[in-house]
């Protein structure tokens, strides 16, 4: 996990085939899913992508609840996130 000092694209994200297309294009929060809006979004860096001889960049961003990832200590960022609470509203 990321510590203080960590820069945003040391912080680890999860496999790109595991977000979704929003989430790929830096719409949603690469960590909960939530819509992201100007000016409320933690941009993580341009990352490289290998797919065969084809390196593409991808720009991950996410919502200031996870700006260095899921939070310590919790089973994913569902825990911290109310964008992804579920049970009976």
């Amino acid at each position: 996990m990321a510590t203080e000092r960590d820069g945003p694209t040391t912080v680890e994200l999860p496999r790109i085939g595991t977000l979704t297309q929003r989430q790929q294009r830096g719409q949603d929060c690469v960590w909960c899913g939530v819509t992201l809006r100007a000016g409320a979004v933690a941009d993580l860096g341009p990352r490289r992508l290998r797919i065969g001889d084809w390196t593409p960049q991808w720009y991950p961003r996410a919502c200031l609840k996870h700006p260095t990832g899921p939070a310590e200590g919790g089973p994913g960022p569902q825990a911290t996130c109310p964008g992804l609470e579920s049970g009976p509203s």
